[in-house]
């Protein structure tokens, strides 16, 4: 038995400078009924520093973790960058305070 494609269907089947031209319309429908939106530089700057932000934060969370449940020898050396990413706790696991 010879083996048959199965016909193109939906936008598949429509070339592609069609399938563009319904996207074009799509995209001018959306900037006129105001849904889209177009980043100023100001507005993009702002996304940006809050993204840098919330990532600086996480990072300090995750350090305070770390320094917290880990001994101050292991905190400080290279074997911590062979331990696994997610430390599992368990109830043997006690928090260990910093002088």
């Amino acid at each position: 038995m010879i083996y048959q494609q199965p016909k193109r269907r939906g936008l598949a089947a429509v070339s592609r400078e069609r399938r563009q031209a319904i996207a074009r319309l799509g995209a001018r429908a959306s900037v006129a009924s105001r849904r889209a939106h177009r980043w100023t530089r100001e507005e993009a700057r702002l996304a940006a520093q809050q993204g840098v932000a919330v990532r600086r934060a996480r990072r300090a969370a995750v350090q305070a973790l770390i320094t917290r449940f880990l001994p101050p020898v292991l905190v400080h050396s290279e074997e911590l960058s062979t331990l696994p990413p997610c430390l599992p706790v368990s109830e043997e696991t006690t928090p260990h305070e910093l002088d």
